[in-house]
């Protein structure tokens, strides 16, 4: 992930911006987010940051559930292999309430 941060955030102060890392958001930085859906995979690489963000008092505004979706990895929606799977159906599909339950009048 080292890698990855050097990519997206190269200098320090890039990496304490709430836009970059939502453990970093203050109450109105979360305050001023749309309605957020966080779902982890239990195998992938930031199940424990998605965790971690899900589970601060601050983060009202996000969904989801309190456990990762098992057995599965980091993008398991989209990698084709396991797009169509009952684990990537089911988080899918969840999503899909969330948006029409937020999107009605």
């Amino acid at each position: 992930m080292r890698w990855f941060w050097d990519q997206y955030a190269p200098h320090e102060e890039m990496r304490r911006n709430p836009l970059a890392a939502l453990l970093c958001a203050d109450d109105a930085d979360l305050a001023a987010l749309l309605p957020t859906l966080l779902i982890t995979a239990g195998a992938g690489v930031l199940r424990d940051e998605g965790g971690a963000v899900r589970s601060t008092p601050r983060c009202r505004r996000c969904s989801g559930d309190r456990d990762p979706v098992l057995d599965t990895i980091h993008a398991f929606t989209v990698l084709s292999r396991l797009a169509d799977t009952p684990a990537a159906r089911a988080a899918l599909d969840h999503a899909g309430h969330v948006l029409r339950r937020g999107l009605r009048p």
